[in-house]
């Protein structure tokens, strides 16, 4: 949530609010762009990068092997039999991807304001790698996405998070120290996240589990907030008592054989939310049609107000400004460390 709230702070001013109010109420954009509504700002980040990615993608240009290899990936993803190892293994697909790579890097020299939503589609893909790293249980890649998400957090001025996702990442790194090396071995092959079932897209992180299960028992009825009270023996009692009445609610329900779960595994992949999200995926690409955010100039502008950004404006060099942040970190103790409000970037 902060590092979506990041992004929005350094796209303010650009003409992403503007393109988003195509296809959500404009009195909720401010909140999803500060983060808070996640599911609406993850969605709506997601139909950006899919428009953005549509736009690189036009400019590319694939042989016709590469453009049948692109076709087949998403014909197999979307029958479910897509293999990792023959996509990584397939020539044309690694071929198109390299060309898809040096086309974001050429749009990006054309100027500032190429540069600021290059920039944009890089921020959301380390959002759906961060998703994927918990989901799916991959600790390498949940390391690589937190320490990509440091400059930003420094750029923007969420500095909180600055100094104590730095302090995360060490620990994680070496977590040697602080554990055997069997819970280590087992911590990073899966166990930093919490599954329910063993389905592969099924990873969930331990704060979202604890709000599913024990703050939300505490706030239903017969919980401390429904009644009980929050005096320390009731909260004690409550404590105590937990773990042993879910143990026998989940053994009468297996008893009663009654199951809780729903039968669809994604909300996303119903009828119509795909119809959905390919109206508002359409809306976008239209929009982007008479507001290019590819233009050839030198100067930062947003392109929904044509409004220019003098030299103060640097909010497409976020990442080169947020290093500098970063670096001036390194040596000091974790007390020691005062970043201030004047070296995070200028938006719009």
């Amino acid at each position: 949530m902060s590092f979506l709230g990041a992004i929005g702070y350094i796209m303010g001013g650009s003409g992403l609010k503007e393109l988003l109010s195509t296809c959500y109420a404009s009195g909720s954009l401010d909140r999803m762009l500060g983060g808070h509504a996640y599911a609406r700002s993850i969605r709506a980040h997601m139909l950006v990068h899919s428009a953005l990615g549509s736009l690189i993608i036009g400019e590319t240009e694939l042989t016709a092997d590469e453009e049948s290899a692109v076709t087949a990936t998403i014909d197999a993803w979307s029958a479910d039999t897509l293999s990792y190892v023959n996509l990584v293994n397939d020539k044309a697909v690694q071929s198109g991807t390299t060309k898809f790579y040096r086309k974001m890097q050429e749009i990006e020299q054309r100027g500032a304001t190429a540069a600021l939503w290059i920039h944009y589609y890089k921020l959301v893909t380390i959002i759906k790698n961060f998703i994927m790293a918990e989901r799916m249980s991959n600790w390498d890649l949940h390391l690589d996405c937190v320490a990509k998400m440091l400059p930003f957090f420094h750029a923007s001025g969420h500095f909180p998070y600055a100094k104590s996702a730095q302090l995360y990442l060490q620990d994680a790194v070496n977590l040697q120290s602080f554990m055997s090396e069997e819970e280590a071995r087992k911590f990073k092959e899966g166990y930093f996240t919490v599954r329910r079932s063993k389905k592969l897209w099924c990873g969930v992180w331990t704060d979202m589990c604890i709000e599913q299960t024990y703050t939300r028992e505490m706030k239903s009825r017969g919980g401390l907030t429904g009644g009980r009270g929050v005096k320390p023996s009731v909260l004690q009692k409550w404590t105590e008592t937990t773990p042993a009445l879910s143990s026998i609610c989940q053994e009468v329900e297996n008893f009663s054989q009654i199951n809780t779960t729903t039968s669809e595994q994604h909300v996303e992949m119903r009828h119509f939310r795909r119809t959905r999200d390919i109206s508002d995926f359409n809306k976008l690409l239209d929009w982007f049609k008479t507001h290019p955010p590819f233009p050839v100039m030198n100067e930062l502008m947003s392109i929904w107000s044509g409004v220019v950004g003098d030299k103060t404006v640097t909010c497409h060099k976020a990442e080169f400004y947020g290093n500098i942040g970063q670096k001036s970190m390194v040596g000091k103790n974790f007390q020691e460390i005062s970043l201030k409000r004047s070296t995070k970037i200028v938006s719009f």
